[in-house]
């Protein structure tokens, strides 16, 4: 491998990739369905993820399998980041309507045995033959050391939520064997049922490739001043070059979802990808681990592209929105006596208040039937 110890630190890009998987198996990273709980019979409760404004419980966003290893109690380590589904929460303020939770596990744990695989296939060796060019793909053949976690016999099933995959604390009293982790979800089963479908999608991973392109303008851009005619509310925005910057560099790759600072090839962290100079947190925004008191660093952010694959109406000026999420952890990853560690998160808009989002997609290619005004239905 080249000495990449002087080279600018490369992000590890996320993109959606339908798959199907097993539900106990805590090792991978998907978006939205049900949580994949590492501390197999410790659901986390909807008591820790309920929203401070409309006082319901979250649903998944996303959950991030990402292992490190320091300490050895981080052996496996999966990031769970939730939010409310109610738009108008996410407008009086994103830190009571996000939260994201840390879980993490030794090698030797109570939940999982190991087991090893054969050597890597040779349907493996051609497809990283196929890779383009200088594109290095992650592997999870070389992440996990050709080893396969697999839960102990004899686990007992946790009592889940039916509709969010939370702690079941609550039971249907005809039949018993219906679990909800709160009144809330126990009425969306009861008046939805089979009705409401949720999709899961797993996380394929890539290191960021950049090339050279022509200085022209990318397909798709907003240039200039709009007609009179399409001018409205919500496509005024000044366009910084922090936002040009971002609209070129997600132009390399498009689809991508999530970027992961902490490449394990480089001797430094990535910086994050402001989408512009404004709504950045200062030192002081972000807290210090409640436990040892470390000063949190930036550990991975959402993309906007991740509100496309989401069952939202995004035509409502009240929808839940954003211009990228980022998410600072504790670089220690101090222990706890709990199953789950709260993290912080933060959230920059496209504009100062919130709108202007419209003129901001349409320049990444990035509007729907429902941004262009066309009428949505609700599922």
């Amino acid at each position: 491998m080249a000495d990449t110890s002087k080279s600018n630190p490369v992000p590890i890009l996320g993109f959606i990739e339908d798959d199907m998987y097993s539900p106990t198996d805590a090792f991978v990273s998907k978006v939205g369905g049900t949580p994949n709980w590492l501390h197999y019979t410790q659901p986390l409760n909807s008591a820790s993820v309920t929203c401070k404004n409309c006082k319901e419980p979250m649903i998944l966003l996303l959950q991030l399998y990402a292992p490190e290893d320091i300490p050895a109690q981080a052996y496996h380590r999966v990031l769970y980041l939730f939010t409310c589904r109610n738009g108008k929460c996410h407008r009086a303020g994103f830190k009571e309507s996000f939260s994201v939770l840390r879980s993490q596990l030794s090698k030797e744990n109570e939940y999982y045995t190991i087991q090893k695989l054969s050597n890597t296939s040779e349907y493996d060796d051609k497809e990283n033959e196929d890779s383009y060019q200088s594109e290095t793909e992650y592997s999870e053949s070389e992440t996990d050391e050709s080893y396969e976690n697999t839960l102990r016999p004899g686990i007992i099933e946790p009592k889940l939520c039916i509709v969010c995959g939370l702690s079941g604390t609550h039971s249907c009293s005809k039949c018993k064997n219906q679990y909800y982790c709160s009144k809330e979800h126990q009425l969306v089963d009861w008046t939805l049922g089979q009705h409401k479908t949720n999709c899961d999608y797993e996380i394929l991973s890539e290191t960021e490739v950049i090339t050279k392109a022509k200085k022209t303008p990318i397909e798709g851009t907003v240039i200039g001043k709009p007609e009179e005619d399409e001018l409205d509310e919500d496509s005024i925005v000044e366009v910084d070059k922090p936002f040009l910057d971002f609209q070129q560099r997600i132009s390399h790759n498009p689809t991508q979802i999530l970027r992961y600072a902490r490449n394990a090839d480089y001797d430094k962290d990535c910086e994050p990808l402001w989408v512009n100079s404004f709504g950045k947190p200062s030192d002081d925004n972000i807290p210090k681990c409640e436990l040892c008191g470390s000063e949190r660093t930036f550990e991975f952010q959402v993309m906007p592209q991740l509100l496309n694959y989401l069952n939202l109406n995004h035509s409502q000026k009240e929808g839940i929105d954003w211009g990228t999420l980022l998410i600072y952890t504790c670089p220690k990853n101090c222990e706890t006596d709990k199953e789950y560690k709260k993290e912080f998160i933060w959230r920059q808009n496209f504009s100062t208040d919130g709108i202007g989002n419209r003129y901001a997609k349409a320049a990444m290619n990035m509007l729907d039937e429902s941004d262009l005004g066309l009428d949505t239905m609700n599922i």
